[in-house]
């Protein structure tokens, strides 16, 4: 806007409208505020019915993958694994609840947050605050930790050494029940 639109623009609201502009004014703001819902309605209800049904297009929500791999949507990161085998036919990647898993890891431990790709014959070992860890064959899971299988459990959540005793708090390891400085 240059100078002269500025001031005609401000001539033109210093003027007093007359009472006949005015009145006209509300009467169009009256018939205005009436008639704008109807005419509204009548223009959707038209675009509707034209052309008979209504067609919606689809929307893409899951990433396409690129060519070799093929989409892993059973997590919410919708991940693209491998279709790529091996000499025995076996695909390198698995699609498991945790995602694309590689061959020989896809038995899947979900715990807080991400799942977690374990060996086929882990076992899932979950801690206190639902983290998980892969415990081996020749382990055994203690309050979320792998330790031998010959460890003895206290209490499910800590484990002692076999040459060692829970003590009764359940706590902590000692060598005799009896002279435990737990046990007091």
């Amino acid at each position: 806007m240059d100078t002269d639109h500025i001031a005609a623009l401000v001539r033109v609201l210093r003027s007093a409208p007359s009472r006949r502009a005015v009145s006209r004014g509300l009467v169009g703001i009256t018939a205005g505020s009436i008639f704008a819902p109807l005419l509204r309605l009548a223009d959707v209800s038209a675009k509707n019915h034209k052309g008979g049904r209504r067609k919606h297009k689809r929307h893409k929500t899951t990433p396409a993958c690129a060519r070799g791999t093929v989409l892993c949507d059973a997590t919410d990161f919708h991940q693209c694994c491998s279709t790529t085998t091996n000499s025995n036919g076996d695909p390198y990647e698995f699609c498991t609840e945790c995602g694309c898993c590689d061959l020989g890891f896809s038995k899947c431990c979900q715990g807080q947050g991400e799942g977690l790709c374990c060996k086929d014959d882990d076992t899932c070992c979950f801690g206190p605050n639902f983290e998980v860890t892969c415990c081996s064959s020749e382990q055994k899971c203690c309050g979320g930790t792998c330790v031998p299988k010959d460890y003895q459990s206290c209490g499910g959540i800590y484990c002692c050494h076999p040459l060692l005793t829970c003590c009764s708090d359940n706590r902590s390891c000692c060598f005799n029940p009896l002279n435990c400085p737990c046990s007091a």
